[in-house]
């Protein structure tokens, strides 16, 4: 499948984080990841989804801002040599490093994440991905059954298995994540992971002990009822992939639903959250 590259450059007199609402304007028309440099921002989506009149209409009207917009075809045979030329290693705290296979000569840590990232999101550099996997770090997995929805990668699936899950299921809709998720849990040698394609349709007679979601504010919003039922008692729900103004209509939805706040942690205005089903 080939995807779009849409080229924003922008300009501002706004105080406000301008690029922040330009990725998550784009966030909410179907754009699946981002990659940032000095006033431009490059977004990625699939080229089946793709209108470049959505993408003037929705993002038009900022405030303080004139942007121009172009864009590109990326063919999926050239997409890892973008990435090859622009993944960096990430390290998640003191012991979590996230690394492609041509990364050599680095510092040994607890728990080494080996992924080719081709077109999928989630390499540990945006911060949403970093603040879930900080939550996985941060707390005990063993023998819990583990969901990581909208896997992109297979980073968290993987960090879970790491972690002693006792087994972890990685669900995305697109057939690349699909694919990739597959590559990267065996790469790592996963051996307790189960890798599906598809949506919320998919875990409708499933249920987990722990739920990871780092997805978008929309979706997440949307789709509360879903988790809480696929939630086993005592479980918890991670989220992320919104801002830190959002965390009070996350929680209003949550708890609407019968989950109850824990605890949030937040990272350059991006925010992620933990609920627990009673």
């Amino acid at each position: 499948m080939d995807y779009i590259e849409l080229i924003v450059k922008y300009q501002t007199s706004s105080e406000v984080e301008i690029s922040e609402v330009i990725v998550a304007k784009l966030g909410e028309i179907g754009y699946e990841s981002f990659t940032e440099e000095e006033n431009t921002i490059k977004a990625y989506i699939q080229s089946n989804d793709f209108s470049f009149e959505n993408a003037s209409i929705t993002l038009s009207n900022i405030e303080n801002t004139t942007v121009e917009l172009s864009f590109s075809n990326i063919e999926k045979q050239n997409w890892n040599a973008v990435w090859e030329s622009n993944f960096k290693p990430v390290y998640i705290g003191k012991n979590c490093l996230i690394r492609a296979p041509f990364h050599n000569d680095l510092p040994k840590v607890d728990y080494e994440i080996v992924i080719e990232p081709k077109m999928s999101f989630g390499t540990g550099h945006h911060e949403t991905t970093s603040l879930m996997a900080e939550y996985v770090l941060a707390n005990d997995f063993s023998n819990l059954t583990v969901l990581d929805m909208g896997c992109g990668t297979g980073i968290l699936a993987i960090l879970a298995s790491m972690k002693n899950a006792s087994e972890v299921t990685a669900i995305d809709y697109d057939e690349w994540s699909y694919e990739n998720t597959v590559e990267n849990l065996e790469r790592n040698n996963i051996t307790n992971g189960i890798v599906m394609q598809g949506d919320f349709d998919v875990i409708q007679d499933l249920c987990f002990d722990v739920i990871l979601a780092n997805i978008n504010r929309n979706i997440l919003s949307q789709h509360a009822q879903d988790f809480y039922n696929s939630t086993n008692s005592n479980g918890f729900i991670y989220l992320s992939g919104f801002y830190n103004k959002d965390l009070d209509y996350i929680k209003e939805i949550y708890e609407k639903v019968g989950f109850t706040f824990v605890d949030n942690i937040e990272k350059n205005n991006w925010n992620a959250a933990k609920f627990k089903k009673n």
